[in-house]
């Protein structure tokens, strides 16, 4: 008889257990839609805080926004709330579409409650957008993963803490500012001979596959940077503790400039190029199959050379690294 007691008695306790789970893992979901008259040329500003956005073109000259918005709490009333608190607004203005998450402002969304242990609780706001297939785009997200394909026109991202994939782009001015995160540059491509492409990246890998641009521009703290396939006129690059590596296709006469405070160099280029190399390594080694010399002295290694005629400028500045500059 004792002994059915204890059993019945554990039951109960884990049905109870169970149960409380539930409860913690329960979500609730609300998904609004809205539909803008636009045409091309104009521009959408979006400014979210907690979660994914996902922005490509369609060929209809309207703004489409699906908004979905989650939240989760262990009470159900408590949630009940937290979704009314949840506050999104729109505003349109001749072609252009600004659009903000202000549910946290002027408040902090810590006092709100809204985290806990293993994320139980949460407010998440989603947004997946169509734009005509000519607009710009101004975006801002706390804390998300951002997804950007099929565009063309200028583009601005700025990211605390989320990864950045840009896929199959045409821009003339592309400016990307993340705190703690990775970005992708997939088959992005130069709208003229005077686009800049702009990133910045404190924390994470920046990586180019496929992509043409008049003038890149990366400053990055802490991370590597891989460029496969990168057509450029012009290359500027200052980091702090990250890895370069990657194929250079020089469009024309090119300018490279690196500067690294610790990591490593690793660029290929094409055999005929004509350029000025100016390379220089203060702790490492200077590797290259070009017909340089490379003269080292005090731990220090260098080359001042000019290959061919020398129209193009390779300048790299390692303080803690190596250099390996090798034809592809």
């Amino acid at each position: 008889m004792r002994k059915k007691a204890i059993t019945t008695a554990l039951f109960i306790s884990i049905l109870c257990f169970s149960v409380c789970l539930f409860a913690v893992d329960h979500e609730i979901k609300d998904i609004e839609k809205k539909t803008f008259q636009v045409k091309p040329g104009g521009k959408l500003y979006l400014y979210n805080q907690d979660g994914k956005v996902e922005i490509e073109s369609w060929n209809k000259n309207e703004v489409e926004v699906i908004v979905t918005k989650r939240v989760r709490d262990r009470n159900r009333d408590r949630e009940e709330e937290l979704m009314e608190d949840i506050e999104i607004t729109y505003r349109h203005s001749g072609d252009d579409v600004d659009i903000r998450n202000r549910t946290f402002e002027g408040r902090n969304r810590f006092n709100i409650d809204v985290f806990g242990s293993g994320r139980s609780r949460y407010i998440i706001v989603d947004f997946e957008i169509k734009v005509p297939e000519n607009y710009n785009i101004e975006l801002v997200n706390d804390d998300g993963n951002v997804d950007l394909k099929n565009l063309t026109g200028e583009i601005s991202v700025e990211m605390d803490d989320g990864d950045t994939w840009l896929n199959n782009i045409t821009s003339d001015d592309m400016e990307i500012n993340v705190d703690d995160g990775d970005v992708f540059f997939e088959n992005v491509k130069k709208a003229s001979e005077k686009s800049v492409f702009t990133v910045e990246c404190d924390d994470g890998r920046v990586t180019f596959d496929n992509c043409e641009a008049a003038s890149v521009d990366i400053r990055n703290d802490d991370g590597r940077i891989e460029m496969n396939d990168l057509k450029l006129t012009k290359l500027f690059a200052i980091v702090d503790d990250c890895d370069i590596k990657g194929d250079i296709i020089p469009v024309g006469k090119i300018e490279v400039d690196i500067r690294t405070d610790d990591g490593d160099v690793e660029i290929y280029l094409p055999g005929d190029i004509s350029a000025y190399f100016d390379l220089s390594s203060n702790g490492g080694r200077i590797r290259t199959d070009f017909d340089v010399e490379v003269e080292r002295r005090d731990g220090r290694s260098w080359v001042r050379e000019r290959v061919g005629g020398g129209e193009s400028e390779i300048r790299i500045d390692v303080e803690d690294g190596y250099i390996s500059v090798k034809r592809n």
